[in-house]
């Protein structure tokens, strides 16, 4: 796998009281969150009204009350898109279908 998402030591020791001891499910559900972040950005890295959405957190100094109620209603509409992709590639897998190569 080429991404680590952090939580599986954690996660192995709540199940198996051993962070050593790991769950094939557990990883098996990183790959796909992982195949599916690298699609949506593969699709959307080059839209810019997407892109843009995230450069106010580029900032340094960065404020909490610089976003506006239209901003957060853009990245939930981006979370969606990618929720969407997300059971896209849920839906192709139990057809049985290739993933990312």
């Amino acid at each position: 796998m080429l991404f680590c998402g952090g939580q599986c030591l954690a996660s192995n020791y709540v199940n198996y009281k051993d962070i050593t001891k790991h769950s094939q499910s557990n990883c098996a559900v990183a790959s796909l969150q992982f195949q599916v972040a690298k699609r949506v950005y593969e699709e959307m890295k080059n839209d810019e009204q997407f892109m843009g959405q995230f450069r106010k957190f580029q900032k340094k100094d960065f404020k909490k009350s610089e976003i506006t109620l239209g901003e957060i209603k853009k990245m939930l509409e981006a979370q969606n898109i990618i929720l969407k992709n997300i059971a896209e590639v849920i839906l192709d897998l139990a057809e049985g279908k290739e993933l990312i190569k």
